[in-house]
């Protein structure tokens, strides 16, 4: 199997048991507010059901201040398959204290990960489990077809079948009804009512969803848990829902034929395209004691199924710095110092003369974080504008390994490319003049304004940056001098040429914020400070600009 599809269901299985854990938790509080509902009518239990599966199939979720879940939404990751001590964060202090210290890891000279075998099991598990429900759906439902062939249309979307003994509803788009052929007349309109109300609501579509959550997460009992008791409160709901059209005085009719239809539901039970009627006994007992409940129990239900909703469909918002904004000295019990070292230019370019010989190891020594997912890639930020992120499957040489640019968005692999041209190329225009040898300094400040401003006229300089037109209104140049023991060649600049100038914007997005100009117009009596060095033979360079010390300064001069 190709590495990025074999990778691809590693991520998608990781994934699949991050959000198996996650819905876990929130069954259980949606078992526990079942029994605080027991009273309540059945239909907000039902109701409650729709966040377990929505955290079930849906991977992404917000992030909200009210969410109420305790643990991690993603406590597995692929550097608990790949690392050497694999660990997982939980976000509950106690269980990550169980099962760390009891997952494998990779022994002194090993060759694989323990992990790395019971997670690619896992995957062939778990899609065995996948293929297997679906076929016994597939096969239930060819079955069911088959008892249905000489069905009698006796209205609309309802058929009467001989070789059936529930009634049942079978469609995703066009929905039909079937009723055994032996349903006595009297009986019929409970139960059309019963099985039109489960079309009217969707529950045929929320059967499907249900199922499909539980094909994928079949190795998970709280899911097989979930699925049972969504499907029997789907049930007891429609009941309700038909007597509280009907009237309570007919639960004693209707309760008989529920008991007449008790039979003959095990070949329609897994089938999701067509699903009956089950828990025939606690369906009659629900029946039997419905009453209409109170205004302040439906209030009160209605308030707490809308905040376990709220509460389990986001995840917890991340941590955020601003307990540090007042954090006070005597705040602070200890401190401790973790030393982090970043990769450099240099130390980079030792490690890249080993060409294809460059391992995982060689990075060791600097701070980098891990960012894949599926593929383990690691990213090392760089003091300098540029970052190295190396791609593979540890214990395995890598992939890639790139220099990036953090302004030009350009990398190379350093195994193939030269680092210094990637530098070269990535530094920005380097402002280099000439002018007569010996000019004066006066005439060398000029002509490095000039140099400087033309840099910022034409069409390939941005919107925000290009200009019109410039005029430079006066230029004073200040001369350097060696301190004791220094050469003109170790002087970082020789002279400081302060312009004052006025500029033409050619767009409305122009923006200078140093200047504080912004927009399309005429700007004038703006100021600029170059830092300007020799380079010999009458060649210089700009090597630094800032916005100097304002008017004033200028004039002091």
């Amino acid at each position: 199997m190709p590495y990025f599809i074999q990778s691809k269901i590693l991520e998608t299985f990781l994934q699949v048991l991050n959000m198996s854990l996650t819905a876990s938790t929130i069954i259980v509080f949606v078992l526990v507010a079942r029994l605080l509902l027991k009273k309540a009518p059945k239909v907000f239990s039902y109701a409650m059901w729709s966040v377990v599966f929505f955290r079930l199939l849906c991977p992404v979720s917000i992030e909200s201040m009210f969410s109420l879940l305790p643990v991690n939404a993603s406590p597995i990751s692929t550097n608990t398959i790949y690392s050497e001590t694999p660990q997982i964060s939980t976000g509950i202090a106690a269980v990550d204290n169980i099962i760390n210290p009891i997952l494998p890891a990779p022994a002194n000279g090993a060759s694989v990960n323990p992990m790395q075998i019971a997670a690619a099991i896992g995957e062939s598990l778990w899609l065995m489990g996948i293929v297997v429900l679906l076929s016994y759906s597939m096969v239930s439902l060819f079955r069911l077809r088959k008892n249905l062939i000489g069905a009698v249309r006796l209205q609309d979307n309802i058929f009467l079948a001989d070789h059936i003994a529930s009634p049942f509803v079978i469609g995703l788009f066009r929905p039909k009804i079937y009723l055994p052929s032996a349903l006595p007349e009297q009986e019929r309109s409970y139960i059309i009512l019963h099985e039109q109300t489960h079309i009217r609501r969707f529950d045929h579509v929320m059967k499907i969803v249900a199922f499909a959550a539980l094909c994928i997460h079949w190795f998970n009992p709280l899911i097989w848990v979930a699925f049972t008791l969504t499907i029997r409160d789907m049930e007891m709901s429609c009941d309700e829902s038909v007597m509280k059209r009907l009237g309570t005085n007919i639960r004693e009719e209707y309760s008989a034929s529920l008991l007449s239809l008790a039979t003959g539901r095990k070949i329609i039970a897994g089938t999701p395209l067509a699903f009956g009627e089950g828990d025939t006994k606690s369906r009659i007992k629900n029946v039997l004691h419905y009453k209409k409940p109170a205004l302040w129990v439906m209030l009160a239900a209605l308030a707490g199924v809308a905040a376990i909703c709220i509460a389990f469909a986001s995840n917890p918002q991340r941590t955020s710095m601003e307990w540090a904004r007042n954090l006070r000295v005597e705040d602070v019990e200890k401190i401790e110092l973790v030393d982090e070292k970043f990769l450099t230019l240099d130390e980079l370019k030792l490690i890249a003369q080993k060409g294809d010989a460059i391992s995982w190891d060689d990075f060791a020594p600097y701070y980098g974080q891990s960012i894949g997912f599926g593929l383990y890639i690691m990213h090392y930020p760089m003091e300098q504008s540029y970052y190295v992120r190396v791609g593979g499957v540890p214990k395995e040489p890598p992939m890639y390994v790139y220099l990036g640019s953090t302004e030009t968005e350009q990398y190379i692999d350093i195994r193939k490319e030269s680092i210094d041209e990637f530098i070269q190329n990535s530094e920005a225009e380097r402002i280099v003049f000439w002018v007569k040898p010996d000019e004066t300094p006066q005439v060398i400040g000029e002509v490095a304004v000039v140099q400087w401003l033309n840099r910022y006229k034409g069409d390939t300089v941005s919107d925000l940056e290009r200009i019109t037109d410039y005029t430079v209104d006066s230029v004073n140049v200040i001369s350097g001098t060696p301190k004791a023991g220094q050469t003109w060649l170790d002087m970082p600049y020789h002279y400081v040429v302060r312009a004052k100038y006025s500029i033409a914007t050619a767009t409305e997005e122009y923006l200078a914020p140093a200047d504080g100009v912004s927009g399309k117009g005429l700007f004038e009596g703006l100021f600029r400070e170059l830092c300007v060095k020799s380079l010999g033979d009458g060649y210089f360079e700009v090597v630094s600009i800032g916005t100097g010390g304002g008017e004033q300064a200028f004039l002091q001069q």
